[in-house]
């Protein structure tokens, strides 16, 4: 997501960076939908990291059920702040499942501009 979001953040052609930004929304669809492990936060459990090219990343569960997370990521040198939250319902059936997910992200760059989003 990063390296979309900093190729976002250096362009000036908003086409192109609505682009770079639908293309961060769903580049993590298949490793975050995929587990190897139970999946069961606890309320306050937090995610810090540090990427290779500066990016900060915070994340923290503020809701066990509904499962509800909110994120922080800072770009380096200032580019961009992206932050919002995310939430998902499930429903088992006989034979299927549905999975609802809602939330909100919102990216502001350097520029001041902003882009606002719902997942769903």
């Amino acid at each position: 997501m990063a390296s979309f979001f900093n190729a976002a953040a250096l362009t000036d052609d908003p086409v192109e960076r609505m682009k770079h930004i639908m293309a961060a929304s769903i580049a993590p669809l298949y490793p975050c939908h995929t587990w190897n492990k139970p999946l069961n936060p606890l309320l306050g459990e937090t995610y810090q990291t540090t990427l290779p090219d500066g990016s900060t990343i915070f994340v923290e569960q503020v809701s066990h059920h509904p499962p509800i997370s909110y994120l922080l990521m800072e770009g380096p040198d200032g580019l961009y702040r992206f932050q919002g939250y995310s939430t998902f319902s499930v429903r088992a059936y006989i034979n299927s499942i549905s999975l609802e997910v809602t939330g909100y992200k919102k990216i502001t760059f350097k520029d001041g501009s902003s882009i606002t989003y719902n997942p769903n």
